[in-house]
């Protein structure tokens, strides 16, 4: 039997478009097993395409009416050709393309008796927003269920069988009319996302969270080993290189089996556009470097922020003219330039040995907090303890960014505060903040001889001249201690940071971290930090922690927790 007279449609399913639709499926693909860090980028590129297809179906199927629907019809020159069975079936396998690649992995779980540690999905750290699943919830339920429709309903309905065929994939031309077992298996397929949405939902609404949470924490203990894990991905690779493959000779084919002309040109402004802006978007979030207000991990992951201090430290010196000093005031004024230069390199030491407990402090609390999974860490020696830091690339790249930039600013003396705050992904509010409060200690004031103390006057002078006109948040210095004193205090402090979680509420569903410093106004930025509010927690608790100093510094700590109730 002969094909139905075809009703192209490039504005549904041109060459452009759905060159556009293959280009988000492959990249989708590579970078979620060669660098997860851009899969945000390319994931909303994907449903943004999704959304526009299936709603352009939709409103095509509004209009369709019973004459309307019969592709043997010739339709009026005035009026845009009406979507026929073999259209549609192509444009929902776009729009539902991007999905399709779950359908194996949805099939394997029963295999595995549905175990967490077997889920393909739970060795992804790609991190969504809730904004961006509960769009793509909804698209996939209404797509699919147009899916279902078409193949249970439309189609049957119809009753083309003794007039002409459009032809459908199943590695063959399937005719589309008269076909109830190819008709039954796709439905069959699109059933399954149905229901997989349908249950995950309704495993949102009904099962305790706690369980979710109690499991999230425990997951460390079940995780599968690395060798394993590396092997079934890539068996997963395999099958999604295989579904890219099916979804792409399915689209091509059906075009040729139906015999449908005039949508494999490039040589209209809606079929350039699309390509040329995924491989825009693509590209960008590819190569960071290119023009961006932020890079992909911190766009990605959490924002890298920056508050900056109100404290001007701009110095305002009197010039004085100073008489001529004797051999004896040049040797002691050398040797004070030279107790300088060894005040320096300690206040350089002691900088770095307070980064340093910036950067376990914020492993420690994403792990003691449960923001990661546990078993996203590694164990360490440090401070006598064994401290768990993140294994996760993505996480290690983000803190490495902070401490390098940390360590100049606090070299400086340019830090009063940092900060970590963790908020929940889904409300968006912020329930914990762990305050970090630096001093900075003068250095010990310089003896003066009975010969040099009759003149008080000059050499305060002096003295205010040559320091700065805001020493308000400096501290007089502490008495010296030994480096295991330091290390001893430090260790407290984690030792309390770890003992938290027996008063600090317990965190429930998904959330993620802001670092912020209180810097000084006259502080070199980089670009990719930028301004941000305090994020304080409303009417929330405070508890002090203990703190440790060292020769130049003071180190206090407090953490800010929202009450379940408040």
């Amino acid at each position: 039997m002969e094909a139905c007279e075809p009703h192209p449609r490039p504005d549904m399913y041109g060459l452009g478009i759905r060159f556009t639709f293959y280009m988000q499926w492959f990249s989708a693909l590579y970078f979620n097993h060669i660098g997860q860090e851009v899969l945000p980028a390319v994931r909303l590129l994907g449903l943004c395409l999704s959304i526009a297809a299936t709603t352009a179906l939709l409103i095509q199927i509004s209009r369709l009416d019973s004459t309307d629907s019969e592709t043997s019809g010739i339709p009026s020159a005035m009026a845009p050709a009406p979507l026929d069975p073999a259209g549609i079936y192509i444009v929902l396998l776009l729009s539902t393309g991007t999905y399709m690649f779950l359908v194996p992995v949805y099939l394997f779980r029963p295999v595995t008796c549905w175990n967490p540690r077997y889920n393909p999905l739970s060795w992804s750290k790609e991190r969504q927003v809730r904004v961006f699943r509960l769009t793509e919830w909804a698209l996939v339920v209404t797509a699919a269920s147009t899916a279902v429709w078409f193949f249970t309903t439309h189609v049957p309905g119809l009753h083309r069988e003794g007039r002409c065929h459009q032809y459908g994939f199943l590695f063959s031309p399937m005719p589309l009319d008269g076909n109830a077992g190819f008709l039954a298996f796709n439905a069959a397929v699109y059933l399954l996302m149905l229901l997989v949405c349908l249950g995950k939902a309704l495993w949102r609404v009904f099962c305790d969270r706690r369980v979710s949470e109690r499991t999230r924490h425990e997951r460390g203990d079940l995780r599968l080993p690395q060798g394993l894990i590396d092997a079934l991905s890539r068996v997963q690779l395999l099958s999604d290189l295989t579904v890219f493959s099916v979804l792409i000779v399915a689209v091509e084919l059906s075009i040729q089996w139906n015999e449908i002309s005039g949508v494999n040109e490039l040589d209209t402004v809606a079929q350039l556009v699309p390509p040329l802006i995924a491989a825009s978007v693509m590209l960008r979030a590819r190569h960071p470097t290119l023009p961006h207000p932020a890079s992909p991990l911190i766009s990605d992951l959490d924002h890298l922020t920056i508050l900056r201090h109100p404290r001007d430290r701009t110095e305002s010196i009197i010039p004085i003219r100073r008489p001529a000093m004797s051999s004896k005031e040049a040797s002691s004024a050398t040797k004070d330039k030279d107790k300088s230069k060894v005040h320096k390199l300690s206040l350089k030491g002691s900088s770095r040995l307070v980064a340093e407990f910036f950067q376990y402090s914020i492993h420690t609390i994403l792990f003691q907090r449960g923001v990661y999974p546990a078993e996203d860490f590694t164990a360490v020696k440090k401070y006598g303890l064994n401290m768990l830091v993140s294994a996760d690339d993505q996480v290690k790249a983000y803190i490495k960014k902070i401490m390098s930039q940390l360590d100049k600013w606090m070299v400086g003396g340019k830090i009063s505060k940092l900060v970590i705050v963790i908020t929940d992904k889904d409300t968006g509010e912020h329930v914990e903040r762990w305050q970090f409060d630096v001093q900075i200690s003068q250095p010990p004031p310089k003896s003066k001889s009975s010969k040099s103390a009759s003149k008080p006057a000059a050499g305060q002078q002096d003295q205010e001249n040559s320091s700065p006109a805001g020493t308000a948040g400096q501290q007089p210095p502490p008495d010296n201690k030994t480096e295991a004193e330091i290390q001893a205090e430090i260790a407290a402090i984690f030792r309390q940071i770890t003992a938290s979680v027996t008063f600090l509420p317990q965190l429930s569903g998904d959330c993620t971290f802001n670092v912020l410093v209180y810097a000084d106004a006259d502080s070199d930025v980089p670009v990719e930090w930028g301004d941000s509010d305090a994020k304080e927690i409303a009417n929330g608790e405070h508890v002090q922690l203990r703190g440790f100093s060292t020769a130049n510094h003071r180190v206090d700590t407090i953490v800010s927790y929202r009450l379940g109730d408040s």
